[in-house]
């Protein structure tokens, strides 16, 4: 616990005195399969995270490595564990930082090593029509969020194309609202049966 206090601390400092620009491309209208390409979106949890430094040169890159247990991977090809990097002070990057202990609904970049990263600059997209596209291959026109919001920053709802945005506004709900109760109960028992298992007496092992 003091080391996750730490950690923030740290954080806190560090983007609380960067004055870094960040810019990603403009997620264009595309099909969800267009729009995630090169990435991947999962159900997961981050567990640990530890404040990484390298330096080449004169080059010196800080960023947080994370370890993430996947509740649901949606047939993808993803571990049941996953390392995810996200850089804490090169603005080019984008990073966005992930909560410890709380399920979330992620899309991640997939590294050539075989990591992922997190970036504000992912895709994310509604809820609804990724989870449609995920579980059975529905492939869901996406029309861009700035082209389906007036001057109030509500959906311009009589765009029928727009409608899809409805629920899943990041400004205004979780992503993944709707389930994520579900994946919350699904954390809690896993975490309990590794309890369970972790302090069990080592000769009660063939209970």
């Amino acid at each position: 616990m003091m080391f996750r206090l730490l950690l923030g601390f740290v954080l806190s400092l560090v983007f609380g005195a960067g004055a870094w620009a960040c810019s990603c491309a403009i997620t264009e209208s595309e099909n969800v399969s267009e729009l995630l390409k090169n990435h991947v979106s999962v159900w997961g949890v981050p567990t640990t995270a530890k404040l990484e430094v390298t330096e080449v040169r004169a080059w010196r890159r800080e960023y947080v490595s994370y370890r993430v247990e996947v509740l649901e991977g949606f047939g993808q090809d993803v571990e049941e564990i996953v390392t995810v990097v996200s850089d804490v002070d090169d603005g080019a990057s984008c990073g966005t930082q992930l909560t410890l202990g709380v399920p979330q609904f992620l899309t991640l970049y997939r590294n050539q090593d075989g990591d992922f990263s997190s970036s504000t600059c992912a895709p994310e997209l509604p809820y609804s029509a990724v989870k449609a596209y995920l579980k059975t291959g529905e492939d869901n026109f996406i029309p861009s969020l700035g082209a389906c919001l007036n001057e109030e920053n509500d959906v311009i709802m009589n765009k029928e194309e727009c409608q899809i945005w409805e629920a899943s506004a990041t400004s205004w709900r979780r992503h993944g609202d709707e389930d994520w109760l579900d994946y919350v109960l699904l954390w809690r028992d896993r975490s309990q049966n590794k309890a369970l298992v972790s302090n069990k007496p080592w000769w009660k092992f063939w209970d």
